[in-house]
């Protein structure tokens, strides 16, 4: 799920300007910022605070269009075209396909709807894993165009998912690009037992959730955990 905060409290007309200059082809008269989760989190962790201390609100205030990612498999993403988050083959994807996938697509449908060429971005741990992943990595079905024109066909198909230029300017709060020196208890024990073989029935995860990470929309026996 991609939530939008599309102006703050104080420019109500903001919306309207914003649906007509997209009309007219015109670019985007705010700047585009995208948030992204880090790991056990939603896009709830940029708004649990409310409106004047939660990060994605001041953005808003502030003058940009805000968009908030959401990777699969955390309480704000469990739909699928055919599948329930209680078959295991629901939860066989990691990190390679959210920079893969997830990430490029969410990028391109905020970029298309708001009519902005580039955006900024802030990522919170495995936000900017995800984020430094598709900046280097290969593409899939999903990648952002380049703005120098191409769908990601062709020539396009070996670069990186989120092509160099497209990110203006990016704050990585906590960065992760090696998993290593982990102390927390629960990632380790998640480790030991193999998180390939974690469902989202398995480990008490439901007690995962009711600590805080998953607080909208959850599930009893769900997981927000991203395995």
């Amino acid at each position: 799920m991609l939530l939008r905060i599309p102006h703050g409290r104080t420019d109500v007309d903001a919306a309207f300007s914003a649906k007509l200059r997209r009309s007219a082809g015109m670019p985007a008269s705010r700047p585009v910022v995208f948030l992204q989760h880090g790991l056990l989190d939603s896009a709830a962790g940029f708004l649990v605070n409310g409106p004047g201390s939660s990060l994605a609100f001041l953005l808003a205030d502030a003058g940009y269009d805000v968009w908030l990612g959401n990777v699969r498999g955390n309480t704000l993403s469990r739909s699928h075209a055919f599948l329930d988050a209680s078959d295991e083959r629901f939860w066989q994807w990691s990190y390679d396909e959210m920079a893969a996938y997830d990430l490029p697509a969410m990028m391109q449908y905020a970029l298309r709807t708001s009519g902005a060429r580039s955006l900024r971005y802030v990522g919170h741990s495995q936000g900017t894993t995800v984020l430094l992943a598709a900046l280097a990595g290969p593409a899939g079905a999903g990648r952002v165009p380049s703005q120098h024109g191409g769908d990601g066909g062709g020539e396009l198909m070996g670069g990186p998912a989120v092509p160099a230029g497209l990110v203006e300017r990016a704050v990585l709060l906590a960065p992760v690009a090696v998993a290593k020196h982990i102390s927390s208890v629960p990632l380790l024990t998640m480790a030991a037992m193999g998180t390939d073989d974690v469902r989202p029935k398995a480990a008490g995860m439901d007690v995962l959730e009711g600590c805080g990470w998953g607080w909208v929309g959850t599930k009893k026996g769900g997981t927000a955990a991203m395995l």
